[in-house]
This record gives C-alpha cells, sequence and structure tokens, in this order.
C-alpha cells in the first residue's frame, strides 16, 4: 500500500515534466553576447525590495539560506539571489527589460569544499522564442 502511494505520488510529481512543449538547446559553448544596457552606464540603480529567507520546520532542506534583492538600473530591473546551505551554493541574477520580460538569467552552482570548478550556465533568448542554455 505504501509503495503504491509512492509511486502514484511521483507520477504526479512528474507529469507536469511531460508536458513541457518548449524546445530547448543545450550548447557547450554560445558566442559572448554584451550584458543588456540601457543608453548609457548602468549605476548601481535603486533598491526595490530585498530580503532574506530561512528554511522553515517542515521544509527537506532546514539548514537553506537565501538572499535576494531586486533593482531598478536605468530602463532595467536586475534580481540576484543567493542560496546557501551544505550541500551546494548557488548565485543566480536575472536581468528584466522595463515591463519584467526576462533579457538573460546567469546561475553558478557550486560544492562547498570541492575541487572541481564550479557550473556556471546562461540563459538568453533567442529569436522565435527558443532559449539557449550554456555552460560557461
Amino acid at each position: 500500500m505504501r509503495l503504491s502511494f509512492i509511486v502514484l505520488s511521483l507520477g504526479f510529481a512528474l507529469a507536469p515534466l511531460a508536458g513541457c512543449k518548449r524546445k530547448h538547446v543545450s550548447v557547450d559553448r554560445a558566442p559572448e553576447l554584451p550584458y543588456p544596457s540601457c543608453d548609457g552606464a548602468l549605476g548601481e540603480g535603486e533598491v526595490l525590495a530585498r530580503g532574506h529567507l530561512r528554511a522553515g520546520p517542515l521544509s527537506v532542506e532546514r539548514n537553506v539560506v537565501e538572499r535576494f534583492e531586486l533593482r531598478a538600473r536605468d530602463c532595467l530591473r536586475v534580481m540576484t539571489v543567493r542560496q546557501e546551505w551544505p550541500l551546494n551554493t548557488s548565485d543566480l541574477e536575472v536581468v528584466y527589460d522595463a515591463e519584467l520580460r526576462p533579457l538573460r538569467a546567469w546561475k553558478r552552482m557550486a560544492l562547498p569544499g570541492a575541487s572541481t570548478p564550479p557550473d556556471i550556465r546562461r540563459y538568453e533568448p533567442a529569436p522565435r522564442g527558443v532559449r539557449h542554455a550554456a555552460r560557461a
């Protein structure tokens, strides 16, 4: 009975993944595109939101800490996030235009104390809605 409940729950959890109709292209290297900008140099900008989250007592991963910040930098909005827990550290930056459409996302994942280099990925919109993920 318990095993069938676990299998059924796993099936429901994975079902949305089967319906993903987006086309994803993964490449080893992508051309380096310039950082999105407005007409001039981007300053530090104005902080629109800032926060600090800690996992609650019912969370699976109880040691997760997240810090985030949303800034208005000229015509752009930039969200930066840092997640830390004993098994991983992740940094994320997403750049949006003034209408909050994503222009670029960058993520670095590292294992604390590991000798392997961090996994760095960059996501940028491409023509016809295709998004490219490149490992740096």
